[in-house]
């Protein structure tokens, strides 16, 4: 019987956390900071997302936000906590207390030819991607990266670059199985200058999963190796850009050949293409088709940049977890305007996601699935110290093998006035309704939030809304 290897996602993020803070302790005074204080009221006309017993309450909530990020000619680091203590008024859950942590932080040596390069997001998700948004159904993950890259040969003509990549994902629900991976990159750079780089690159990656108990039984881990030989090329110019990666992959189950269609091989595309319309409006167009391993279901969920391409993480953020491998097929439209007081982004996308499974799992969440979303949002700085947002997400998912269809609309409209220069009220109204083939899934919620935000050091956040105001002569 194989041993089943545990470890506390807390515990990789404190480790983190106490990194960062040790590296840039002596940068402090070069630092920028971002401190906030949150306290706030929730009012939900049914906190148990329930189709046919809703039941009303209100959500009490106190937080801190704590950012800070440094450039320097040795480090390049960026760090972010939040804590958030909540309470149930009306006691329908238990008291909740949220802890959340992304750290990025970059060494670098001799001119930038050896860097060293550790990543760490840690924080609350749904247990189960299927089930409803609430207390009983969150859980954490942790996500941590950390590797050298070495550079050998002139920067401005031909040269190569060597890299390699410890990873690895702890689960706090027992019922998914962490994982490690190992991962090394060699790429061959032809001459390039800040706007255009052509390279050829192969890397590979071996994912050894923990051992899953499954009724009572443990099941041995799924290792799994992945690899990938693709030409890249890139041009950044004023009006265009353009971001290609092409050519193959290949999967690997525990050393063996994928017995899908009898191949392990698949096609490897990554193209990402931008047209600045105007000096204001930028059109973006991602696409792809790759295998990728499932190590990245907290950035999913939250939000953050996906593998595979500049496509934001929202697009894929209700993939359902799996120990497996994935096939993910991918395409996305962006329209983005940048106006003195106004910006707004609206983006189309659809995904095709096949799993790669270990048969030996019985888990009903190693489905594949398709779905489309649309996402809009409309910000407008009504004043300097009046801003309001408008936003809106339509989601179409189907779980093929799950006999299963979701079909979300959400809308929200936020009101914020900047009362003094470090004293925020937020006030926001949002709607959610989920229609599904499956009854219990079905569900409506209205809420309205009133949020104060102090934020005694906001060197960040200043500097963002100072530029967004700006008015060019």
């Amino acid at each position: 019987m194989s041993k089943i290897r545990t470890r506390s996602a807390a515990r990789t993020a404190v480790s983190t956390i106490g990194l960062t803070a040790v590296l840039a302790a002596p940068l402090s005074r070069a630092a920028e900071k971002d401190l906030s204080f949150h306290v706030g009221d929730t009012w939900s006309d049914n906190v148990t997302y329930s189709a046919d017993d809703p039941v009303a309450d209100h959500m009490t909530g106190v937080a801190t936000k704590i950012g800070l990020a440094t450039s320097g000619p040795v480090l390049e680091a960026k760090a972010r906590a939040d804590l958030t203590y909540l309470h149930y008024v009306d006691d329908t859950f238990d008291d909740q207390f949220q802890r959340g942590f992304i750290g990025d932080a970059r060494l670098n040596f001799f001119d930038g030819r050896f860097t060293w390069s550790a990543t760490e997001n840690y924080g609350p998700v749904l247990e189960d991607p299927l089930s409803n948004d609430r207390p009983d159904n969150w859980t954490y993950d942790s996500y941590f990266t950390t590797g050298p890259d070495v550079i050998f040969g002139p920067l401005s003509g031909t040269h190569v670059l060597l890299g390699a990549r410890y990873g690895r994902v702890d689960y706090e629900t027992k019922t998914e199985p962490g994982n490690e991976q190992y991962s090394t990159n060699v790429a061959l750079v032809f001459p390039s200058s800040e706007r255009r780089e052509t390279s050829l690159n192969v890397n590979g990656r071996r994912v050894k999963q923990q051992a899953v108990e499954s009724n009572d039984v443990v099941v041995p881990p799924a290792d799994y190796d992945l690899s990938e030989a693709y030409a890249h090329f890139s041009n950044d110019g004023a009006r265009h850009s353009l971001s290609i990666d092409a050519g193959v992959s290949a999967l690997r189950m525990n050393g063996e050949p994928s017995e899908e269609d009898g191949n392990s091989t698949a096609p490897l595309l990554r193209l990402g293409l931008g047209r600045k319309i105007t000096s204001r409006l930028t059109m973006s167009l991602y696409g792809g088709t790759q295998y990728q391993e499932n190590l990245g279901r907290f950035q999913r969920l939250q939000n953050t940049p996906q593998p595979g391409g500049e496509n934001p993480g929202d697009v894929r953020d209700d993939v359902v977890t799996t120990s497996s491998p994935l096939k993910d097929t991918y395409a996305t439209l962006m329209l983005s305007y940048d106006g003195p007081r106004t910006t707004a982004d609206v983006s189309f996308s659809h995904n095709r996601v096949e799993v790669e499974g270990n048969e030996e799992v019985d888990s009903a969440l190693a489905a594949d699935q398709e779905y489309s979303t649309a996402n809009f949002t409309i910000q407008r700085l009504v004043t300097p110290t009046w801003t309001l947002e408008l936003a809106g997400n339509y989601q179409d998912r189907e779980y093929g093998e799950l006999a299963r269809q979701d079909k979300d609309v959400v809308g929200q409209l936020a009101s914020v006035w900047r009362l003094q220069q470090k004293l925020e009220l937020k006030l926001v109204y949002q709607y959610h309704e989920r229609e599904s083939n499956i009854p219990g899934a079905q569900y409506q919620v209205n809420s309205i939030q009133l949020e104060l935000v102090y934020r005694p050091a906001s060197e960040i956040a200043a500097r963002a809304r100072e530029n967004r105001w700006h008015v060019p002569k």
